[in-house]
């Protein structure tokens, strides 16, 4: 099997190795005097020896577990760290791995010691006793993979058994996989169809252990994306640490990498429900760290574009209600008095589309309703609420523990709630109040939910209630702030970071199971729990539920919680959209202009004017923040609060048209490379990004500019600015970059040639007609309107509106038409209030120019 420093070797140009011969004799008497001579064999000594060991120590093929060379020669980008953080020279020799004194690093040997070989079908047997930490090494694994369409499902977990026959799942022939085994040693080799290694495990270290699970396998050696990146860009010793265990540090990164190889790509899950850190290497190799142990797998799928990987990876893609695209705005902080959230609720005049009223109300309510509050003022203000807009709940899952919370009252009866190792209901604590967790594994959860529910009903009343956002439901937990360090035998600052200030690992379900165990799924468990009561028990329709925690595959929207104002947070802000909405989260939120402490009203201004107007860009528009407030009427300028106001007038005018891209399944937002992979400039484009197939935006990533260059794909030859029709040819000189003059308050947008862009304003259809007049002037596009398919047939003096639905009051408020003939391109502008529902048919055309260009 190929080892992974022979396949960057097979790359690697040879060198040439021809002696050169020198014809002078004064040259040749110097080189052939003993001093040099001596010299010139110090030097072989030294340089040429050890790369001729590394070259055989490394390269060299490995395959029989048990007759192995094993070399601590290895290039810094392969190194894949052994034992626990800080480890020392001896103890990293005593566990068997090597220890660099130059760096201070220990690092496992190539191919590693620790392994396991097959001991009888699919069952492999451990070559240690002990992990590289100190932890007892399980005796027996089992691996299956199991090839389903374009996904091979790759599992392994502990078996009590010694022997078994090999899974029929492995022996069967495969379709578009082909797995390589070593003949003793379980390493992996996996090809696609056209036998391109898209996986490979040779050599890498695979450790099951009790609280530590380790394994590492490279991915392609060209371009690796995700865990909160659009690209993956590492060189030397750097690498990329992400956590997988959900909390308010990071409760958003979704286990996901894409791969290209050979001008393909493909996508790897990783499934698994504790801890899990994920290292990757500037090598592309990935290492996965488990504390728990049992199980774990790795799901591969194929491309080859990353339009059919979106497709076969994410498969079941969900759709909120068309309202939900339009502004939110939730005020948060941590007041909990009702009669103060009533007040800070009233200071914020601006009218949004949905609202929370603040995200600590359902607290509050339960902190009224322990004490017989007067909820008078709440339920006028409600009433005022929901008569122009959407009211959406904060619902996190905590459960304030008073005795005469009849909530927490009716949780104890149920024995729902978290258990700590004594047996007691845990209580941890959650705006300074002591709160309990309902278990949402327990067989009696239903029965809270109907509690809950029936609560929610006489507070509020459900049918003021458009919808849920789950939030703080990893869950947060406020006081459990304990150092790990000694509670496992592998720990490192970024996984004690992620496991606290949640509940602690070792509360116990009522399985009685440790929580740490099952901790990622729980807030997907309350979201599928509320979902399934909502649609299926009170059959409420274009109900909305959004979660601050879920795991990939899972179709709620997601939000995003404790994002700082930076402008390097912007970017991250980006490029997380970007990658979430291409993998599935086609629903991502995070908060306008960040909600942490660090925001500056006067120093992030330009900022928060950009914020805002990348976030009209985008499907979940979610405003909120403690104090200093960033809703629209408290930025620091009349110019910016006039600039945003415009913003999300103009946004709200993309409603129907973001709702098109999604009802058809495909993602609202992509990055460059997602349509245009064929040119690598698109892979390091991290400030634009397309909606649809048809727009392109880009953003500053810097305050002060005057100009930017944009990339426009050549594929589309034509493109137009969106708002005036200015004309762009890109390819000129494989130079696809163009540079535009730009203010802080514009937004920057592009139409390709052939489109129609349909913005809507209720019953008002504006369209943006790009015309492709390569041959005839013409341009198509569809809007997805009132369950109707609407479509649009320009040429360059008419449209056609086509599928109009038999009884509709839809009028033409204007038309933006942008075209070219052999001398220039031109625009011009069509307003006359036409009707589009005449009556007796279902197509209709206008036309808007009478002499064509």
């Amino acid at each position: 099997m190929t080892t992974f420093i022979e396949q960057e070797r097979q790359k690697q140009e040879d060198i040439d190795d021809e002696p050169h011969f020198h014809k002078k004799l004064t040259c040749r008497s110097f080189l052939c005097s003993k001093l040099v001579k001596g010299v010139l064999a110090a030097l072989v000594v030294a340089i040429v020896c050890p790369v001729v060991a590394y070259h055989f120590a490394i390269s060299r093929h490995y395959d029989d577990g048990s007759s192995q060379t094993y070399s601590c020669l290895v290039q810094q980008e392969y190194r894949i760290p052994c034992g626990y953080v800080g480890i020392g020279e001896d103890q990293c020799t005593k566990v068997d791995c090597c220890f660099n004194t130059t760096t201070g690093e220990c690092h496992h040997y190539l191919p590693s010691k620790y392994f396991y070989q097959q001991s009888s079908g699919d069952i492999y047997s451990t070559s240690y006793s002990k992990s590289p930490v100190g932890s007892k090494i399980v005796e027996n694994i089992q691996f299956t993979a199991t090839e389903n369409g374009k996904k091979l499902l790759l599992v392994l977990e502990t078996s009590s058994k010694t022997n078994a026959k090999q899974s029929s799942s492995v022996e069967a022939d495969m379709k578009n996989f082909k797995i390589n085994y070593s003949s003793q040693r379980l390493t992996l080799e996996i090809n696609d169809s056209d036998n391109d290694t898209i996986f490979n495990s040779a050599n890498s270290a695979l450790i099951a252990s009790e609280n530590y699970w380790e394994w590492s396998f490279q991915l392609s050696n060209e371009k690796l994306f995700g865990l909160d990146r659009n690209i993956i860009t590492l060189s030397g010793n750097e690498t990329l640490t992400k956590v997988i265990y959900k909390n308010q540090v990071d409760h958003n990164t979704q286990p996901v990498i894409w791969a290209l190889k050979n001008s393909k790509f493909y996508g790897v899950l990783i499934k698994h429900s504790g801890p899990l850190e994920i290292t990757v290497l500037a090598s592309n190799i990935v290492i996965l760290r488990s504390l728990i142990g049992k199980r774990i797998e790795v799901e591969l799928t194929l491309g080859p574009t990353p339009a059919e990987l979106y497709k076969n990876q994410v498969q079941d893609m969900g759709l909120a209600p068309k309202w939900a695209l339009g502004t939110h705005n939730c005020r948060k902080g941590s007041e909990v008095d009702l009669v103060k959230l009533l007040q800070i609720y009233a200071l914020d005049t601006y009218s949004y589309d949905a609202n929370c009223i603040h995200e600590n109300l359902f607290m509050s309510l339960q902190q009224e309703n322990s004490f017989g509050g007067n909820l008078t003022d709440f339920r006028t203000t409600l009433e005022s609420l929901v008569s122009s807009s959407k009211f959406v709940l904060s619902l996190p899952p905590h459960i304030l523990a008073y005795d005469n919370n009849s909530l927490y009252a009716s949780a104890v009866s149920l024995d729902v709630l978290y258990k700590d190792r004594s047996g007691n209901v845990y209580l941890g604590k959650y705006l300074k109040l002591p709160v309990s967790y309902p278990d949402f594994t327990h067989p009696s959860i239903e029965d809270f939910l109907k509690v809950l529910m029936q609560w929610i009903k006489d507070q509020i009343g459900l049918e003021k209630i458009s919808g849920f956002v789950l939030n703080n439901n990893w869950p947060q937990d406020d006081s459990y702030k304990a150092t790990l360090n000694t509670s496992f035998p592998y720990m490192t600052d970024k996984l004690n970071e992620q496991m606290v200030y949640t509940l602690p690992w070792n509360v116990n379900t009522s399985s009685n199971i440790s929580h740490f165990e099952v901790h990622n799924t729980y807030g997907s468990l309350q979201y599928e729990l509320l979902y399934n009561y909502t649609t299926e028990k009170e059959n409420l329709k274009d109900f909305f539920i959004a979660s601050a925690s879920k795991n990939f595959a899972d179709n709620e929207p997601e939000i995003s919680h404790n994002f700082q104002t930076s402008w390097d947070n912007f970017k991250v802000y980006l490029e997380k959209t970007m990658f979430s909405s291409i993998t599935g989260d086609y629903m991502i939120g995070l908060p306008v202009c960040g909600d942490g402490n660090s925001y500056n009203k006067e120093l992030h201004e330009t900022l928060c004017l950009r914020w805002y107007i990348a976030a009209a860009s985008m499907p979940y528009f979610r405003i909120s923040s403690d104090d200093p407030y960033r809703d629209p009427n408290s930025l620091n300028t009349l110019y910016t609060t006039n600039a945003v106001t415009t913003t999300i007038s103009r946004r709200k005018l993309f409603q129907e048209y973001f709702y098109t891209i999604l009802s058809k399944k495909e993602p609202l937002i992509r990055p460059m490379y997602y349509d245009y992979y064929s040119n690598n400039a698109t892979y390091s484009l991290e400030n634009q990004y397309a909606i649809g197939t048809d727009v392109i935006v880009a953003q500053p990533l810097t305050s002060g500019k005057s100009k930017l260059q944009v990339y426009l794909p050549e594929k589309r030859k034509i493109w137009y600015e969106l708002w005036g029709g200015a004309m762009f040819t890109p390819a000129k000189k494989d130079n696809y970059y163009v540079t535009i003059d730009i203010i802080e308050s514009d937004w920057i947008a592009f139409v390709a040639q052939g489109s129609i862009v349909a913005l809507t304003d209720s019953n008002k259809l504006n369209l943006y007609v790009a015309l492709d007049c390569t041959k005839e002037c013409t341009a198509n596009g569809e809007l997805y309107k009132d369950n109707v398919y609407i479509s649009f047939t320009a040429t360059n003096t008419s449209v056609t509106v086509n599928n109009l639905p038999d009884s509709c009051e839809y009028t033409l408020g204007y038309l933006k038409y942008y075209g070219y003939n052999a001398t220039s391109g031109y625009a011009g502008r069509y307003e006359n209030n036409d009707n589009l529902c005449p009556g007796g048919g279902s197509s209709t055309t206008i036309t808007y120019i009478t002499d064509s260009k």
